[in-house]
């Protein structure tokens, strides 16, 4: 499975070498032609695998998947054959200095960045409202997910929109080192095995008390249940060490002994 997962950015990265060692622009856009059938794509898987990790099965259907593929399907069309209508490269300028190439974008080609960004964005937003739905060992997941995405498009947007002096796209090897950190997250901290859990659709509805703590003793979750049983809130209970739940319990209990 590491080599599996780790291909797309090998790939990438070795698309980004024979273009930078190229030496003409149609070669340079050959080059990044090529390239467009792993960077179409990874906007939509995405979102597809933030889709799974919140539990979101209904939107990850069949019908769904190819409806997402839809614009990335035509671009990876488009660029292989670009020579013909140069909506996705009108051309470009070769930097003698560096060897680096300026790109010429076309229309469609603008189409698509809006489309990539817009999916990459909401599959962040769909991250961070999910946050507030799962427990803390399950929130450090989802932040960190959210700076695996955040890196790759910081890097597209500054190449894409020349914001960079150096004109060089960085976008390659963020998604290496993204792909690094997925694959720590994966086999180091066991971020598959512990897909997060809806609390609100199961922990919230239980009538019983449930209390989450850390290996401090540290509360770092409760139900609502725990908050009518004890009369505190759920900030009130929060970072609390777990005997202060002891604490309240038993002056309850000699409240009504009383």
């Amino acid at each position: 499975h590491r080599d599996l997962h780790s291909f797309p950015t090998r790939r990438s990265s070795d698309l980004e070498n024979f273009e930078h060692a190229s030496t003409t622009v149609p070669l340079k856009i050959f080059w990044s032609e090529i390239g467009s059938f792993g960077t179409s794509t990874s906007g939509v898987f995405f979102l597809l695998f933030t889709l799974s990790f919140t539990q979101r099965y209904k939107f990850t259907n069949r019908k769904s998947i190819l409806l997402l593929l839809v614009v990335p399907f035509i671009t990876i069309i488009l660029s292989f054959t670009n020579q013909f209508h140069h909506l996705i490269f009108e051309g470009g300028d070769l930097l003698p200095l560096t060897n680096d190439i300026v790109y010429h974008f076309g229309k469609w080609f603008w189409i698509f960045v809006f489309y990539e960004y817009s999916i990459i964005i909401l599959a962040i937003i769909i991250l961070l409202f999910s946050a507030s739905h799962f427990y803390k060992i399950y929130k450090n997941q989802v932040y960190f997910l959210i700076v695996i995405y955040i890196l790759p498009l910081i890097t597209s947007i500054l190449f894409v929109f020349k914001l960079t002096p150096l004109n060089v796209d960085m976008t390659p090897t963020s998604l290496i080192c993204s792909g690094i950190f997925v694959g720590m997250g994966i086999y180091w901290k066991g971020m598959i095995e512990m897909m997060p859990v809806a609390r609100k659709q199961i922990i919230e509805n239980l009538s019983d008390g449930i209390i989450v703590v850390d290996m401090a003793g540290r509360i770092i979750d409760a139900n609502h249940a725990i908050e009518r049983i004890t009369g505190l809130k759920h900030e009130q209970l929060i970072n609390q060490p777990f005997e202060i739940i002891k604490e309240v319990l038993f002056q309850q209990s000699i409240d009504d002994s009383m």
